[in-house]
């Protein structure tokens, strides 16, 4: 079984100050730690994502996504952007 680190007060700061801010597997990199860790930690902590920060990682992750159907990127509003709306 692996051992589990126990969090420390200076990561747990730094959580609350990026998690809002960072996608979760750019936080797990710095604190060396799982992206699964990191999310299931902050939600202990009750810190969320502003709605607008998880609407940016979802479109950059579907970005990258090029073979997903335009009728799902049309109705998630990826294509909002070409059409100069702000998300």
């Amino acid at each position: 079984m692996a051992h589990r680190r126990r969090w420390t007060e200076a990561e747990i700061k730094f959580l609350h100050r990026t998690y809002p801010k960072y996608p979760a597997p750019v936080i797990a990199k710095y604190l060396k730690r799982t992206p699964a860790a990191v999310h299931i930690y902050a939600n202990r902590l009750g810190i969320r994502k502003p709605p607008e920060v998880r609407r940016k990682i979802l479109m950059d992750n579907l970005a990258s996504k090029r073979k997903m159907p335009r009728h799902i990127k049309e109705a998630l509003g990826f294509y909002d952007c070409w059409r100069g709306e702000v998300f």
